[in-house]
């Protein structure tokens, strides 16, 4: 229910995650190398290659995560481009809704199952594994 009542584009989780990439890419640099490549300086002087072609940062957390690292973001702002176009379709509310689509069935209680004797009689034991020292 709450992904229907949403405002925003994506699930309210990736949504905070995106604000909180937008406060901490205020402070970036941003150079453009060439129409999608773009050279990102953060405050401490570390120069970052973003590719918003490809959806990749050097940073890693931009494919990692699926949606734009505060180095992204830091070339979003600049650049004046959609910043849900970069996210994976899986964190909108559309797909979120698509889950609950189909009804899932409860299991019935443990106590009416029928199993067969030979299963109720297994006995399973961990797995006889030595860790390293």
């Amino acid at each position: 229910m709450t992904a229907i009542s949403a405002f925003t584009v994506l699930g309210k989780k990736y949504h905070e995650g995106l604000k909180e990439n937008n406060y901490l890419s205020q402070k970036m640099m941003v150079r453009p190398s060439t129409d999608y490549v773009y050279i990102v300086m953060d405050a401490e002087q570390r120069r970052n290659i973003v590719c918003m072609q490809k959806r990749e940062c050097s940073c890693k957390r931009f494919q990692v995560d699926e949606i734009p690292c505060p180095h992204a973001m830091a070339v979003l702002d600049y650049t004046h481009m959609e910043v849900p176009k970069y996210c994976s379709a899986y964190y909108t509310k559309e797909y979120f809704k698509k889950t609950y689509e189909v009804p899932v069935n409860p299991l019935p209680d443990k106590t009416t199952r029928d199993l067969p004797t030979e299963v109720l009689n297994n006995v399973i034991l961990p797995s006889i594994v030595k860790g390293k020292p």
